[in-house]
C-alpha cells in the first residue's frame, strides 16, 4: 500500500516515512531540481498533462500521462527538452525458447541539453543572503551580458510540485502573504537611489553636469521656487558637506543634488538620455520581461514629477535584470549588451552603444566605488 511519494532533498518527511514499521521504500527516476527554492521561478516545473493542455496540443503526440513544463523555463523550452518516445513492435515465438523477433522499432530520443549562464551556486548564496525577504536581484557579466544570477524572493521548491503539491500545501503558498508563488524578477519596481548614477550620466553626456562643480546645498528640503506649493525635495543627510559635487552627491545619496541636476538638463534631455538607455522598450532577453518605464504615459509633465524622476521615484519602474544591464557602460565605456541566458548564445552582443565617454565612465567608476 504506497504511503507517500517524497523528494530526495526533503530528508525530514522521508526520515519519517522510513520510520513506519514494515514500511520500505523504493526510488523512482524523475526530474529533480537540485536548488529548490534559489532556482524555483526560474527553472519552473514539469507537471502532469491537463484535459485543457491536452486539447490545445492534440496534433503534437502528447498523451494524457505525459508530463509538460507548467512553469519557468521547464514551460518557455517545452519543445527543445522534450523527448520522443521509443517504440518496439515484438513477435515472441511459443514454446520453451520464448524467442522474441523485432518486427519495428524506432528509438527514443532525449531532448536537449540546454545550458544556462546563471552561476547555480552565486544564485544560491544570493537567495539565501535575502533570507526569505520579498524581493529581487540579478547580476550579469559586465563584459558579455551573460546573466549570472536571477532571484524572486521568497519562492517555491518545484519538487514539490513534480510530486503532485497537496491542496493544503498549495493553499499555504497561495495565502502566504509574502506571495512566493509571484516572480518578482519579471515584474518593475521603483528603482530609487539606485537610478542616481544613471541621472548624472545623461547630465554629464548632455553637458550640463560638470563632476567636479559643487552646489550649495543646505537643509533637509529644497523646492526651486514658490510656484511648487507644498511639494519640496527631502534628503536623508542635510550633514553632507558643502558645496555637493557628484562625488559627495553619490557617497550621501542626495537627493536634492540629483533633482537640482534633472531641472538643470531639462524635460526633453532627461527623457531621451533614459530612452537611450532603454527604457520604455521591450527587453531582448529569453524570458518575458516587464519594460522599464520613465512613467505610466513615458513623459514627465511637471517639473516636480522631473525632479522625482531624477532620483527614481513618482512613476518609473525598472525590471532588475534591466537595471543592472544599466551599470554596465561605467565599466565598458558606453556600451550595454544584450542579457543572455543561454551559453550557446552569442556573446557581446550590443544592446546599445555610445552612452557615455571613456572619460565620463571613468568618473562615474569612481564615484560608485567611494558610494559603496
Amino acid at each position: 500500500m504506497p504511503i507517500s511519494k517524497v523528494a530526495k532533498d526533503n530528508t525530514q518527511l522521508l526520515e519519517k516515512v522510513k520510520a513506519v514499521p514494515g514500511a520500505t521504500y523504493q526510488e523512482t527516476t524523475m526530474r529533480e531540481y537540485p536548488y529548490g527554492e534559489a532556482l524555483g521561478h526560474l527553472s519552473g516545473y514539469i507537471g502532469p498533462m491537463t484535459a485543457e493542455k491536452l486539447e490545445e496540443l492534440k496534433d503534437q503526440g502528447y498523451t494524457s500521462t505525459d508530463l509538460i513544463g507548467r512553469r519557468g523555463l521547464e514551460q518557455t523550452l517545452e519543445e527543445r527538452l522534450r523527448g520522443e518516445n521509443g517504440l518496439k513492435i515484438l513477435i515472441k515465438k511459443q514454446g520453451d525458447t520464448g524467442e522474441e523477433l523485432t518486427i519495428a522499432e524506432t528509438p527514443a530520443k532525449d531532448g536537449e541539453t540546454v545550458v544556462l549562464t546563471i552561476d547555480a551556486e552565486l544564485q544560491k548564496s544570493t537567495y539565501e543572503a535575502m533570507e526569505g525577504e520579498a524581493g529581487t536581484s540579478a547580476a550579469v557579466n559586465p563584459k558579455t551580458g551573460e546573466t549570472l544570477v536571477l532571484v524572486s524572493s521568497p519562492a517555491y521548491n518545484p519538487n514539490e510540485y513534480m510530486l503532485g503539491i497537496s491542496e493544503d500545501r498549495f493553499k499555504e503558498l497561495s495565502e502566504d502573504p509574502l506571495n512566493p508563488l509571484f516572480n518578482r524578477f519579471g515584474a518593475a519596481y521603483a528603482p530609487g537611489s539606485t537610478i542616481k548614477p544613471i541621472t548624472a550620466a545623461i547630465g554629464m553626456e548632455a553637458g550640463t553636469l560638470e563632476p567636479s562643480v559643487g552646489l550649495q546645498i543646505d537643509g533637509a528640503t529644497w523646492q526651486k521656487d514658490g510656484s511648487w506649493g507644498d511639494y519640496r525635495v527631502t534628503r536623508l543627510h542635510p550633514e553632507a558637506p558643502n558645496p555637493v559635487d557628484l562625488n559627495t552627491a553619490l557617497v550621501y545619496s542626495d537627493n536634492i543634488y540629483f533633482a537640482r541636476q534633472a531641472l538643470e538638463m531639462g524635460n526633453q534631455a532627461f527623457v531621451s538620455g533614459l530612452q537611450r538607455f532603454g527604457f520604455g522598450e521591450e527587453i531582448p532577453f529569453a524570458l518575458e520581461l516587464q519594460s522599464s518605464q520613465i512613467s505610466n504615459e513615458g513623459t514627465l509633465g511637471s517639473q516636480g514629477q522631473l525632479a522625482d524622476t531624477s532620483f527614481g521615484q513618482g512613476q518609473m519602474l525598472t525590471n532588475i535584470l534591466h537595471l543592472a544591464s544599466m551599470y554596465e557602460p561605467f565599466l565598458t565605456d558606453g556600451t550595454m549588451y544584450k542579457p543572455l541566458l543561454f551559453m550557446d548564445e552569442e556573446k557581446s552582443q550590443v544592446w546599445k552603444e555610445g552612452l557615455l565617454s571613456a572619460e565620463n565612465a571613468k568618473v562615474l567608476r569612481t564615484g560608485c566605488v567611494m558610494s559603496s
